[in-house]
């Protein structure tokens, strides 16, 4: 093969492997343990919630899942969509919009929001090093989202 097709196909690996990465987050977040959330992150990481909290070292992002999960919702469907990846090497950035709808309490509830995320490729996997996640909207599925504020709930 020549080099261009090489690189071409390099850079469809890589953006199957960064869509690969972000999926899985969803159904670890869902259904797995803080040890699956864990594993798609870098040693070095950091998240930020907007609105919210950062958290700038592996030990408050492991905690911030750890609460996360253990107060998860009882039924929750974490989608991501609209994924756009910026390629540099072995480094990427990620932009995705999600949508959770679950059961928070015993009420129907709906969220979205984007990842705004910086990933790198180390030993051939890509890993998040930063995790950006605005939060647009919280709200009862009954309710709606519509109007302000249109953040009326906590999930996080």
């Amino acid at each position: 093969m020549n080099q261009d097709v090489t690189a071409a196909v390099q850079e469809f690996l890589d953006r199957n492997k960064i869509a690969d990465l972000i999926h899985r987050y969803c159904f670890a977040l869902d259904h797995g343990s803080v040890e699956d959330v864990m594993a798609l992150f870098a040693p070095e990481c950091a998240v930020r919630l907007i609105p919210g909290q950062t958290f700038e070292k592996r030990d408050e992002v492991h905690d911030f899942y750890s609460k996360l999960i253990r107060h998860r919702m009882s039924l929750v469907r974490h989608t991501v969509h609209n994924l756009v990846i910026e390629l540099k090497g072995d480094l990427a950035s990620a932009k995705s919009y999600w949508d959770v709808k679950g059961d928070l309490r015993g009420q129907a509830v709906v969220l979205g929001g984007y990842y705004a995320d910086q990933v790198n490729k180390r030993h051939g996997k890509w890993l998040f090093s930063e995790r950006e996640i605005r939060i647009e909207f919280a709200a009862p599925a009954a309710e709606g989202w519509g109007g302000e504020p249109r953040i009326k709930i906590r999930a996080i």
